[in-house]
């Protein structure tokens, strides 16, 4: 274990020492740097619309670079944000936007159902008109068939009532005939 710790030991030395000989490469004994060099200045405001914000830094006056290297001006930098890093009115109006949104779907959902309701209630009503037409003509032709019914039942009755008139008449008649038989029976016999 002492032996992995001395070896660490020595691997970090060693590169320290080469971070410090890259340090010093980067400017020669006179002070000219090798590499442009340029000012630090603070990230703009998120942008909303695009979710970026920017910085636009300059070239160091001061500095003298080697090798005649034409360094840019300028240099811009962009950079991904989030809610969060938004400005606070910026925050309110998403935030308004999003539940201005949530409303809107709301209300579209609800519209979709009452349309879907709507047509649901449509098809119903064509069913029961249906239905209606179905049932009145039923009943029309149940009622033809009890008038027609109705008539023959009225007519059935009074040819019942004519024949049962007809018989009652022969019955007089035969019961008539029977009494005078009678007496035609007890005058023969009394004449025996």
């Amino acid at each position: 274990m002492v032996v992995i710790m001395a070896k660490l030991y020595t691997f970090v030395l060693i590169l320290a020492s080469q971070v410090i000989r890259h340090g010093a490469a980067n400017r020669d004994k006179r002070g000219i740097a090798k590499a442009c060099r340029y000012t630090n200045v603070p990230w703009s405001d998120c942008d909303p619309s695009t979710w970026l914000r920017t910085k636009t830094v300059r070239l160091m006056d001061q500095e003298q670079f080697s090798n005649g290297e034409s360094c840019p001006e300028t240099r811009e930098f962009s950079q991904t944000c989030d809610k969060e890093e938004l400005p606070r009115g910026i925050k309110q109006l998403l935030d308004e936007n999003r539940n201005y949104k949530l409303r809107q779907n709301f209300c579209h959902m609800k519209l979709r159902e009452t349309k879907t309701f709507m047509e649901e209630t449509q098809i119903a009503v064509r069913r029961i008109n249906e239905l209606y037409i179905e049932s009145k003509s039923l009943s029309e032709e149940r009622y033809s068939n009890f008038t027609a019914l109705t008539i023959t039942i009225k007519s059935s009755y009074k040819q019942l009532q004519a024949k049962h008139r007809e018989l009652q008449h022969k019955h007089k008649e035969t019961e008539n005939r029977l009494v005078s038989l009678e007496q035609e029976n007890r005058k023969l016999k009394q004449q025996k």
